[in-house]
């Protein structure tokens, strides 16, 4: 069974938050538009990351050998996440000696992998949905006075499985992959025909969030366009856009093309 699509991506954005093409772009731009694409990029048990290269080539400053060693990296994470990673099609002829001296030159932290493979532990999952189930049984017997430091041990427990199961954990990793990912308020100037009900900035890069999720079932393409558009005077490349409850649903972004640049708009 692949594992799921937050830990592929937390995985891969991890591996790419600790190269140097980072700063080609944001963990946060990185990790929006692979939520969109997804769909995209895996197959079964398998994930191509010839859809990731393409990506990261379409970005201004682009340079592949900063590239390889994040991919390098990810590859040979397959055991781990017990999937088939296919490498783009630059880097097929590669060898495993030259995919492991590649990957060295990406320095990823040890434990903050373990996190993310860790929720990937079919062990692990079948401890978690045991410890749901057995706080969501209703009570065998009538309830019994227990000693107060085992009532807080059981609390404690209780509140863990119930973490698990609201994606808290996978809250802590996302902040962690993502440290630089604070944003400044920005005007919404320049957002006419979106309902927007906060923008903000990072960088390069744009969020808004909608205050009427409606407007997505129009598919506005021409809209996003003009928005990027006049969002591009102020240093705008990426415009990322959010339900009301923060779910990201659609982008714009501006990409080499042909030694141009052209736009590219998509909806989840």
């Amino acid at each position: 069974m692949p594992p799921s699509k937050p830990v592929i991506i937390d995985a891969l954005v991890l591996v790419f938050s600790r190269s140097k093409i980072k700063d080609i772009v944001g963990t946060d731009a990185l990790r929006s538009v692979l939520d969109i694409q997804y769909k995209d990029l895996i197959s079964g048990n398998t994930f191509d990351l010839q859809g990731v290269w393409d990506l990261l080539a379409e970005q201004p400053g682009f340079d592949a050998e900063f590239a390889k060693p994040p991919v390098a990296r990810f590859k040979q994470l397959e055991g781990p996440l017990g999937i088939r990673i296919v490498l783009p099609a630059s880097m097929k002829d590669i060898g495993p000696v030259e995919i492991a001296s590649t990957a060295a030159e990406c320095k990823v932290p040890e434990p903050e992998l373990a996190k993310i493979i860790a929720r990937h532990d079919p062990r692990k999952k079948a401890e978690r949905a045991a410890r749901r189930t057995e706080s969501q049984a209703p009570p065998a017997s009538p309830p019994v006075d227990l000693p107060a430091r085992r009532r807080t041990l059981i609390l404690i427990a209780a509140c863990g499985a119930a973490l698990a199961a609201s994606g808290f954990v996978g809250l802590q990793v996302y902040q962690a992959l993502a440290p630089s990912a604070s944003y400044d308020k920005m005007a919404m100037t320049g957002l006419d025909g979106i309902p927007v009900k906060k923008a903000e900035r990072q960088g390069r890069q744009a969020v808004v969030q909608l205050s009427d999720d409606s407007w997505l079932s129009k598919r506005d393409s021409a809209a996003l366009e003009k928005a990027l558009t006049a969002l591009d005077a102020k240093g705008i490349e990426v415009l990322v856009v959010r339900d009301t409850k923060g779910a990201v649903k659609a982008s714009a972004q501006y990409s080499s093309a042909n030694g141009g640049r052209k736009m590219k708009v998509q909806f989840r």
